[in-house]
């Protein structure tokens, strides 16, 4: 596994390129340690694992954003329901 962490900055720069600017780093920290125990890993491999990591996180945050978005329309909408009673 050596070979993949001696790659470290072409690691961080494929994982700007996914869109994860400022959290670049810690994706590629995260993806160690998901194959930490490992026995075989080579460039492809990790590559899947870095690219699933940055799309989870993604996916969980624009999960989150609607949720957010939902909440704000609900309490609008009693707001405004009840003033109109």
């Amino acid at each position: 596994m050596n070979h993949i962490f001696e790659q470290h900055k072409k690691w961080i720069n494929i994982a700007k390129t996914f869109g994860a600017d400022d959290l670049a780093e810690d994706f590629v920290q995260d993806s160690y340690i998901k194959i930490l125990n490992k026995e075989k890993v080579n460039e492809s491999f990790f590559y899947f694992v870095l690219r699933s990591t940055i799309a989870d996180h993604f996916r969980k945050e624009k999960r989150e954003c609607k949720f957010h978005i939902w909440v704000y329309w609900y309490s609008y909408t009693c707001k405004r329901n009840k003033s109109t009673y």
